[in-house]
């Protein structure tokens, strides 16, 4: 026992030794600590505020277009309340500052903006309910300036409520490279006397940060315009063979400096007599070294630095690589007129008919876009009742149905019999000379003698016809008035030998008669 105690008590000592300094630090730490327990300082409030954006980062393109670079669409806004406990509501004030974009961009909309300075304040923006975001409104940015291009910019959006608590945001804004492109063309003409002359603006920008060496611009005219002035010599000019107008190709000589205006007097263009609606295209593109200056006779067509913007310059250029396209309209009018036919012969036979559609002028067109959508085409024929196709042209596209359906199994195929309906020349139409006609002959077999039926052959070409009358014809079938083929005169003989037979066992019969032996 003795041993025992002896043995607790140096335990004890030397525990006491080791851990006396520790207890005296914690004593000294709880003695600072002290007050701050007894009074507490209270915790930070947990935010309550978070906004989202649709599209943090936008791209736009310049009026040049920006190469490959895609449009972002409009930008919704939106505030959430990410308060601590499930159904508490916030209020609270949203602003959105796109001031930065004042000297960059057109058709700039920030919500809660009426006097459209870009800086929208969007007050009394009451009960956001927890994990429901509010919509504020819709960021729309249209086109970049030429000066924005290759620049960036910064829209900031912040929230603040009653309680101090705010959140903040912004969506980045880029300004990519574009292109060289035309951005002068003649406005739309109309009502011009065929025989007369056009002006015929063009110009461009290079939306570029870098300088062009050469470009080559290409003008479209369509059949019913021409160069009124000889060949410049840096231009060729081919004419379609097919009658789809002439193409004019110009290599002009620069440095063109980056985000610069220039602008070419290239003269006028002769309105033809049988002109009606007419397009002048134009597209530009970079060109490493021009053929030497030799196509033509005349002087060299030469761009010049734009000093001033006039009516001619356009502002909507819309996409990247699209041609600037430019109408000129006449006082002339074209009558198209269809041809339609009267089928007539007996069941079983086959009957050929020809269906066409004529330009009597005075103008000549191709159709437009309205016309040649869909399944118009220039010639179409709905097959009466009655009357099965045997033999179509390989230029009509036949259908199962006499009404354009949306699926795709009414489709036969070009010249293909059978059709209830067939569409002839083509969807897109054809340029139509005056005088021209377009023919197509169908081979029908009448299959019903009670068939007494009309359908209809029509054209696309109906704009601009001062007689829509005769844009639609008959194809009417006349079984009854048929003459009598070759079944019907075998019918009519085996009818008569009956009715012969007849007669004379009745004038056999009648001596038997007589003597009463019957």
């Amino acid at each position: 026992m003795t041993l025992t105690r002896s043995l607790t008590r140096s335990l004890s000592r030397t525990l006491s030794r080791a851990l006396g300094p520790v207890l005296l630090a914690l004593c000294a730490a709880g003695a600072a600590t002290a007050p701050a327990a007894a009074s507490p300082a209270a915790p930070d409030p947990a935010p309550s505020l978070a906004l989202i954006v649709d599209h943090p980062s936008m791209v736009i393109p310049s009026r040049g277009g920006s190469g490959f670079q895609t449009p972002t669409p409009d930008t919704g806004i939106w505030l959430s309340n990410t308060g601590p406990y499930a159904g508490t509501k916030t209020d609270a004030t949203v602003t959105i500052d796109a001031r930065s974009l004042k000297s960059m961009a057109d058709g700039v909309k920030v919500p809660c903006d009426p006097d459209g300075d870009l800086l929208g304040v969007c007050e009394n923006v009451h009960g956001v309910v927890r994990g429901v975001p509010r919509r504020i409104g819709t960021l729309h940015i249209g086109t970049g300036r030429a000066s924005a291009v290759g620049a960036s910019a910064k829209v900031r959006i912040t929230a603040k409520d009653a309680e101090g608590h705010r959140a903040e945001h912004r969506v980045d804004v880029a300004f990519p490279e574009g292109q060289i492109r035309v951005d002068r063309a003649p406005r739309a003409v109309k009502r011009v006397a065929p025989g007369s002359t056009v002006e015929t603006p063009a110009g461009f920008t290079n939306y570029s940060l870098k300088p062009v060496r050469t470009v080559r611009w290409t003008m479209t005219l369509s059949p019913g315009l021409t160069p009124a002035s000889a060949p410049y010599r840096n231009c060729t000019s081919i004419e379609d063979a097919g009658g789809a107008g002439t193409t004019l190709t110009c290599y002009l000589k620069g440095p063109f400096a980056p985000l610069k205006s220039y602008d070419l007097d290239f003269g006028e263009l002769t309105v033809a007599d049988t002109a009606l609606s007419e397009t002048i295209g134009q597209d530009l593109t970079p060109f490493s070294s021009p053929p030497s200056d030799r196509a033509g006779k005349g002087p060299v067509l030469t761009a010049t630095a734009r000093t001033h913007a006039d009516a001619a310059v356009l502002k909507d250029l819309g996409r990247s690589g699209d041609r600037v396209s430019s109408t000129v309209a006449t006082t002339n009018t074209t009558d198209f007129a269809v041809t339609g036919a009267t089928l007539k012969g007996a069941v079983g036979d086959e009957v050929t008919a020809e269906l066409s559609v004529r330009n009597n002028g005075p103008g000549t067109r191709a159709p437009d876009l309205k016309e040649s959508s869909g399944e118009r085409a220039p010639v179409t024929l709905r097959v009466p009742d009655g009357l099965t196709v045997v033999k179509a042209p390989s230029r009509c596209f036949g259908h199962r149905t006499p009404r354009p359906t949306r699926s795709t199994d009414s489709a036969l195929g070009l010249g293909k019999p059978g059709g209830r309906r067939y569409t002839c020349g083509g969807t897109g139409g054809v340029l139509m000379p005056k005088g021209e006609s377009l023919s197509f002959t169908f081979t029908f077999r009448i299959d019903r003698a009670s068939v007494d039926g009309t359908d209809t052959v029509t054209t696309m070409y109906g704009a601009h016809d001062p007689r829509r009358g005769n844009n639609t014809a008959d194809l009417t079938v006349d079984a009854a008035s048929a003459p009598a083929g070759p079944k019907t005169w075998l019918t009519l003989g085996g009818a008569a030998l009956v009715l012969a037979a007849i007669a004379a066992f009745l004038l056999v019969r009648r001596p038997w008669a007589r003597d009463g032996s019957a």
